[in-house]
């Protein structure tokens, strides 16, 4: 069990164990999709008025010497619609409901995280009493996806509506959106869901949101769907969703980033050099350098030590470093 109130900040690291791209991988399989010889291409140019525009999206993209599509479309907003085409073609395909099970606890962290979270709950309200929260920055659904199934699936008597209940227990906040929303995040959207024996291809529009089964599935009608719940976060954009993340933050006793860059503009939206009180900030670091860390103790005004950073992956730094019980 997890009894005291513990926040993990999730990057794109955190995704890799599951297929997912890190942020370079991403820039790197946007470059891909946009070569005109690509199976997604034609999916794209249906977006476009031209195959113009998308040569262009990609030459600029190419020339920005950036490693991060975020961080590309943070400055260039009038690529803002493509570059939201292309992330959700590139990430799609890797929802692969087998790669969130694989491995032990020893190498898997949503199987470690779940044996801390079972360890004393021999019912599902019980269970629902963890002291955990999840911000990510990430598009990916992986983590829901996993929890969901395993909530279902660990006690008796359990449906769909007994999950979501459980579920509602633990905030998970994507500060960049969402490749549209699991059918469970709406109660008659789930029961739909639950009609139609799970079908894989199953999605749905309710009040301008996306609601879709977790599938690797990509069309034009998936795709154009999926880009209304993606944000591009900008400097001059006041979002409700970074407050409630604050809120959280600073309600929290324990603050772990797991497989994170450690970005000076995202450090500084969550307003990490701000939190008060006596609170354990640490994290992974894995293939930084000591200047790197450094520079992450210098962004945060100290409030992340030097000596909290751990070059790790994310189960050793539970296992060696940090505890999360």
């Amino acid at each position: 069990m997890i009894k005291k109130k513990t926040t993990l900040i999730l990057g794109a690291g955190a995704s890799k164990y599951f297929g997912y791209p890190t942020g370079e991988e991403l820039f790197s399989r946007i470059l891909d999709i946009t070569k005109k010889n690509s199976s997604d291409y034609g999916i794209l140019k249906l977006f476009t008025k031209s195959e113009y525009e998308i040569d262009n999206f990609r030459t600029t993209l190419i020339n920005s010497g950036k490693c991060s599509i975020d961080e590309f479309l943070e400055h260039r907003t009038e690529f803002n619609f493509l570059g939201k085409c292309a992330i959700a073609l590139a990430i799609i395909p890797f929802e692969n409901q087998d790669n969130l099970f694989k491995g032990g606890s020893n190498e898997n962290w949503y199987k470690f995280l779940n044996r801390i979270l079972n360890s004393e709950s021999s019912s599902a309200d019980l269970f629902s009493t963890n002291q955990i929260s999840f911000i990510t920055f990430n598009y990916d659904r992986s983590l829901e996806q996993f929890l969901f199934t395993i909530i279902k699936n660990s006690f008796p008597d359990m449906n769909d509506e007994k999950c979501t209940q459980v579920m509602d227990s633990f905030p998970i906040i994507h500060l960049h959106g969402t490749l549209g929303y699991l059918p469970y995040k709406n109660r008659d959207i789930q029961k739909e869901f639950e009609s139609v024996g799970y079908n894989p291809h199953f999605r749905k529009q309710l009040e301008g949101k996306s609601y879709r089964a977790y599938s690797p599935k990509t069309d034009y009608n998936v795709i154009k769907e999926c880009i209304q719940n993606l944000k591009i976060i900008h400097d001059d954009q006041d979002s409700k969703i970074f407050e409630y993340a604050t809120e959280l933050l600073q309600d929290s006793e324990r603050i772990y980033f797991l497989g994170f860059g450690y970005n000076t503009t995202s450090l500084r939206r969550l307003r990490i050099s701000d939190l008060m009180g006596n609170k354990l900030i640490a994290g992974t670091a894995y293939g930084m350098g000591k200047n790197e860390i450094t520079k992450v103790y210098t962004d945060t005004h100290q409030k992340i030590e030097i000596n909290r950073l751990f070059n790790c992956g994310i189960v050793d730094f539970f296992k060696d470093h940090m505890p999360i019980q």
